[in-house]
């Protein structure tokens, strides 16, 4: 009799237990304020957009949406380079175009607009040709960029909480 009361109260302990805990989640809750499509298609964390074009077909123009019902502020950092780009007719561009050199000279890790400034988008607003990559001509070597779109605040603070997309630009030479 003993050993089934204390089993009971053993099982009522571990019911009570484990419907008392709170849910932990294991990852940050993600807000997804804005969309970004590339030729119609939406972009993806982790996508490869590559080409061998040059001029048009060389171009990967980001149509960013803001789909939600506030101003929201945006910057793309450029996370890795691979291959030459010194000299060749490259523009990075959000809002602002950025040169090869200027890409060059500020490296691995640069923000684009830099310090405390960044592309706004108003509620339902997309940014049309504002935010691309041109490729503007034909290289001899092959080249790639990672890049990282994220959100701002109204410093130009990345805003981990909301959505960010990493993605690679690739010209593979013809």
């Amino acid at each position: 009799m003993k050993k089934i009361i204390y089993i009971s109260i053993l099982v009522l302990i571990a019911i009570v237990t484990l419907s008392c805990k709170k849910d932990d989640p294991t990852e940050p809750v993600i807000v997804d304020d804005y969309t970004v499509t590339v030729d119609g298609n939406e972009l993806n964390n982790g996508d490869v957009w590559e080409t061998s074009g040059a001029n048009v077909d060389g171009n990967m123009i980001l149509l960013l949406t803001n789909t939600s019902s506030n101003s929201i502020g945006f910057k793309m950092e450029i996370i890795s380079i691979e291959g030459d780009i010194i000299g060749q007719n490259i523009e990075f561009c959000i809002e602002t175009c950025y040169t090869a050199d200027n890409i060059e000279t500020r490296g691995e890790g640069a923000v684009y607009p830099s310090g405390e400034s960044f592309y706004s988008l108003q509620a339902g607003q997309n940014s049309g040709s504002l935010v691309h990559i041109k490729n503007g001509d034909s290289r001899n070597e092959s080249y790639s960029f990672l890049i990282k779109l994220y959100q701002t605040d109204e410093n130009g603070v990345e805003l981990v909480s909301k959505k960010s997309v990493q993605f690679t630009y690739k010209y593979v030479k013809a």
